[in-house]
């Protein structure tokens, strides 16, 4: 393209070179290191998958305290909306793309809901989007979810059509 014109090329810095002096890559990534780095990933990756499940837990008891104290939805929707960011984070680091999108929604949902105000429409919302979140957690079903990820997708789709502008 006649983009590339512009394109400056600079010469390799030196100084990593300089540091390793004249190791090849065989010499630095050795079974053992990359037994290393594997066995670290291993352990952060347990690490993320523990928070996800204390945050799963917290959300589901946030949201049984939101059903039984409306009075308490502010602070019950704002835990809730913490409990989905925290998901969102852990669960995307390990591959759980579903379940990010899906919390990343149900944050979003919390987040535009009325304390004051909630409606069966904003519950049956948060129930359908934990119900599927914590399922898809528990099977491990990691990725977009293949068939069944695009079966959740259009459920969700058509059990919840977006609220015409009359109804907000």
């Amino acid at each position: 393209p006649e983009d590339d014109a512009e394109v400056t090329l600079y010469a390799p810095d030196r100084s990593l070179r300089d540091k390793l002096g004249n190791a090849d890559l065989d010499h630095i990534f050795t079974p053992q290191a990359i037994a290393a780095a594997q066995d670290q990933i291993a352990k952060a990756t347990d690490a993320m998958l523990t928070e996800t499940e204390t945050a799963l837990r917290r959300l589901r008891q946030d949201f049984a305290g939101l059903q039984q104290k409306p009075a308490a939805a502010g602070e019950l929707l704002a835990a809730m909306v913490a409990d989905a960011f925290a998901i969102k984070s852990k669960a995307g680091f390990a591959g759980y793309d579903l379940v990010v999108e899906l919390a990343k929604s149900l944050q979003q949902l919390c987040e535009q809901s009325h304390a004051a105000h909630l409606t069966e429409r904003d519950l049956r919302l948060m129930h359908w989007h934990i119900g599927s979140i914590v399922r898809l957690y528990d099977a491990k079903i990691t990725g977009d979810g293949g068939k069944l990820g695009q079966a959740i997708r259009a459920e969700l789709a058509a059990l919840f059509p977006p609220v015409a502008q009359s109804e907000t």
